[in-house]
């Protein structure tokens, strides 16, 4: 019975580990900035007209671009 709860609370807390992972890896837009993906809305710039894309979306495996062809791009 001993091994069992510690199995569950194992359990639990890995649950909790891998929801909180999830959660901080939840798809949004992002913008390239100097090589870096930051979130779109704490970016320090805005999107501009020129250019091919601003903003990225995470599909889990890579950053694809959102708004290609719109003319648009990321500028501080």
């Amino acid at each position: 019975m001993k091994n069992f709860k510690l199995l569950l609370a194992a359990a639990v807390v890995f649950g909790a580990g891998s929801a909180f992972t999830t959660l901080k890896s939840a798809p949004g837009e992002f913008v390239l900035d100097g090589g870096d993906y930051i979130p779109k809305d704490t970016a320090p710039g805005n999107c501009e007209t020129g250019g091919d894309v601003c903003t990225y979306i995470w599909n889990g495996s890579a950053y694809v671009p959102q708004d290609l062809n719109e003319n648009a791009h990321y500028e501080r």
